[in-house]
């Protein structure tokens, strides 16, 4: 806290705090145990955090999501992660109480005088655009990989007088779909999969987690539990075209190299520089053209 402590309060301030909690580290340091619950609670060779009180789960008392298996090993995960949460809610409310605002997605304007709540769907991709607004700072002109690079989210800071957004985009850039091995959750799903007597106590199995479907279209108020896959529903076909047409809009804005996977390869260049997916489409009325000729 010693930020605060020489913080001039009659000028404004950035303040960026990152956690680790509740990041696995039970891969790395299973001392510490699966999310390093255990780690500053006092216990020997813990060491200890004095502003924190370990709060302590049962996994038979914690509540199972349902895209969670329901075994007792998903439960010692979920009832260990929640310890490691409350670690990380006490920091916060020290933070929080410092600056004397809470809420969900929090942004405060010294010379706004009244406080207002929005349901206007937000993103990680609108705080850059909100900073830089809010210190008038020019975003830089810039390329990469010969493209120039804009951003693609809004400044939050007019939100109220904004066109609604339809939609926020996100992408899975990052682990891939197989990175959980190192959970103990999804040791236990492999393991009784193979030894096929177990009940897994998952509404998937492998086969439906490893390869699932291209589009997947759920309608939440009616399956809240994303059960009923409607992509290729009738009744929702202009709602399909409309997500997808705006879905590939953006893919083209943002210059994202995944928009032709998993069916061709990027071509962004030449006649396809001003749209890849073109391309796509070419590559693959060629491969028509050369398996026919080849039988």
């Amino acid at each position: 806290m010693n930020f605060f402590s020489t913080l001039n309060h009659s000028q404004p301030f950035f303040l960026y705090v990152a956690f680790h909690d509740p990041h696995r580290c039970g891969h790395t340091n299973p001392e510490y145990g699966e999310f390093c619950e255990k780690f500053g609670n006092g216990e020997e060779g813990m060491g200890i955090i004095p502003d924190w009180k370990p709060e302590h789960y049962k996994p038979e008392d914690v509540i199972v999501p349902y895209f969670i298996p329901d075994t007792p090993t998903a439960r010692a995960d979920i009832a260990a992660q929640y310890t490691t949460l409350s670690r990380l809610d006490q920091v916060e409310e020290q933070i929080f109480m410092i600056l004397e605002w809470r809420n969900l997605f929090l942004m405060h304007l010294p010379q706004q005088t009244y406080s207002q709540v929005s349901e206007e769907m937000v993103s990680l991709l609108d705080i850059v655009p909100t900073v830089l607004e809010w210190f008038n700072v020019k975003y830089p002109d810039y390329k990469l990989n010969g493209m120039p690079v804009q951003l693609s989210g809004k400044s939050l800071l007019q939100s109220a007088s904004l066109k609604k957004s339809e939609a926020v985009f996100a992408s899975h850039n990052l682990h891939e779909v197989t990175i959980f091995f190192i959970s103990p959750t999804f040791q236990d799903l492999l393991n009784r999969t193979v030894e096929k007597k177990k009940e897994t106590h998952w509404y998937k199995n492998l086969t439906d987690y490893y390869y699932r479907p291209e589009w997947e279209l759920f309608d939440l108020e009616k399956d809240s539990n994303e059960r009923h896959n409607v992509v290729n529903n009738a009744a929702y076909h202009s709602i399909r075209a409309t997500l997808q047409k705006m879905l590939l809009d953006w893919q083209i804005s943002t210059n994202d190299p995944w928009i032709c996977s998993p069916s061709g390869v990027l071509e962004n260049k030449g006649r396809f520089k001003e749209n890849p997916l073109h391309a796509f489409h070419f590559i693959m009325e060629f491969d028509i053209i050369h398996i026919q000729i080849s039988i």
